[in-house]
């Protein structure tokens, strides 16, 4: 990356903060907004590969976006109108490719396609939790999974912040059950699955297979629930597979040189 450019960039993770396992397949990166930012640069690194494969490609295809769900995605292109791309063949490899976002639409990210030859082949699991409700819920309770809070109400207001469990009709183990998993499941992000459970149970499943999902912390406040540990645990990354890390770094609005 160029010294002058990280002196005033926004850098984004295009992934996760921590290096995600892909399998072979595609992958589509997050959609980061660049209104106003006139250049970035945006990097593929790779780690140590899963399931011992001979031989794996990762090719990260720079696309642009004019909405935030990249239903609309195209091929960036350089200044001779070839697609801007960036391919590793390597464990703990890493590349970089500057682009000029001068015509560029609202939002910056592409594909990633993971080409993958032998190694073993282990299915990837999803991690999964399982919170038990003894008793009544009361209103304030909350349940938290991840960054995500869900409060139970039977007022009609949650603190700011908190995703509203409704309850007002009744606040038994198996009220609170149903409640919950309603709410998870209209929550509507795809981070997390819940389904009702045996007895009174709320069984929550990461949205994607692998280890990443057991990293999730799990915590509750209410006096008659409890969860089974402390974080989503069994998640199990697919083999053969690749970590991979990418990010952007914008560059900073004043900076109106194409580089």
């Amino acid at each position: 990356m160029k010294k002058e450019l990280i002196q005033n960039t926004n850098l984004k993770q295009l992934l996760n903060a921590t290096e995600t396992a892909l399998a072979a397949g595609t992958s589509s990166t997050l959609w980061i907004e660049r209104t106003e930012f006139l250049s970035a640069v945006i990097g593929l690194a790779t780690g140590l590969a899963i399931g011992n494969p001979t031989a794996y490609t990762v090719t990260l295809t720079v696309q642009d976006a004019e909405d935030i769900s990249g239903t609309d995605a195209a091929n960036l292109t350089d200044a001779d109108g070839d697609t801007i791309t960036i391919e590793l063949t390597a464990d703990n490899a890493s590349s970089i490719a500057d682009i000029d976002l001068g015509g560029a639409r609202a939002f910056v990210g592409g594909s990633i396609v993971v080409a993958i030859t032998g190694g073993n082949t282990v299915a990837g699991v999803a991690a999964t939790g399982t919170l038990t409700f003894s008793g009544v819920v009361a209103d304030t309770q909350t349940v938290t999974i991840g960054g995500d809070t869900y409060e139970f109400d039977t007022t009609g207001a949650v603190t700011e912040g908190n995703i509203l469990v409704d309850v007002s009709g009744g606040a038994t183990a198996s009220a609170a059950v149903t409640a919950l998993v309603g709410a998870i499941t209209s929550d509507g992000d795809g981070t997390y699955g819940a389904a009702d459970g045996a007895g009174d149970t709320v069984v929550v499943t990461f949205g994607t297979t692998g280890t990443r999902g057991n990293a999730v912390a799990t915590t509750e406040t209410c006096a008659n629930g409890s969860w089974a540990a402390t974080a989503l645990t069994g998640g199990v990354d697919a083999s053969p597979a690749v970590p991979i890390n990418s990010y952007v770094a914008l560059g900073d609005p004043r900076d109106t040189r194409n580089i």
